[in-house]
């Protein structure tokens, strides 16, 4: 009975926790923010989403560190949804490009960039081993640039603008130039 006594008085009593502060709320995201796809932060998901949280995982195995990271939680939301990770040989030169190339592909922000489903990424890890040529395609500057226009219309609609402009006053100025430059030599003609 001192026993029973003893344990009863050395056992803790659980304390009472607001049941209400662990309950997920309509809206609120719902993860590890760092390995969420961007298109998570919408709503949508799909095995691309799985494609891209497998190519986090490797990008993170390879470079040893995050692909996102944000000094707090809405920082790290925007790099998600808007940055661009920092390509794995720029941080490891030793990393095979095509190793790279297959990351960067499953880690791409539109899901239609990226492998549509688990088998292509495991196929082009394969021939990746077996040291035969990737599907997946390095992306060109020129594709990086269309991408960039297409995420930020209303900016490069404004560098478009200023471009354009800038060059209807170069040629406005060096068509000015031109004409004077035939008067005085007609003058000196004349002369």
């Amino acid at each position: 009975a001192a026993a029973a006594a003893t344990a009863s008085q050395t056992t803790p009593t659980p304390d009472i926790v607001d049941l209400d502060a662990n309950i997920t709320n309509t809206g609120d995201v719902v993860g590890t923010l760092q390995y969420m796809a961007p298109e998570q932060f919408c709503g949508e998901y799909d095995v691309r989403s799985d494609i891209y949280c497998l190519g986090l995982t490797l990008y993170e195995l390879l470079t040893l560190q995050p692909a996102h990271q944000g000094k707090n939680r809405s920082g790290l939301m925007h790099k998600v949804t808007q940055g661009i990770p920092t390509a794995p040989r720029r941080i490891d030169p030793a990393i095979p490009s095509d190793l790279e190339t297959i990351i960067l592909k499953a880690i791409s922000r539109e899901p239609s960039h990226r492998y549509q489903n688990s088998a292509e990424l495991r196929d082009d890890l394969q021939r990746f081993l077996e040291d035969r040529p990737i599907l997946a395609r390095r992306t060109n500057p020129l594709q990086l640039a269309w991408r960039w226009c297409h995420r930020n219309k209303t900016l490069a609609s404004a560098v478009g603008i200023a471009v354009l402009a800038t060059l209807a006053l170069t040629y406005v100025g060096w068509a000015s130039y031109a004409r004077e430059a035939e008067r005085g030599a007609e003058m000196q003609a004349v002369n």
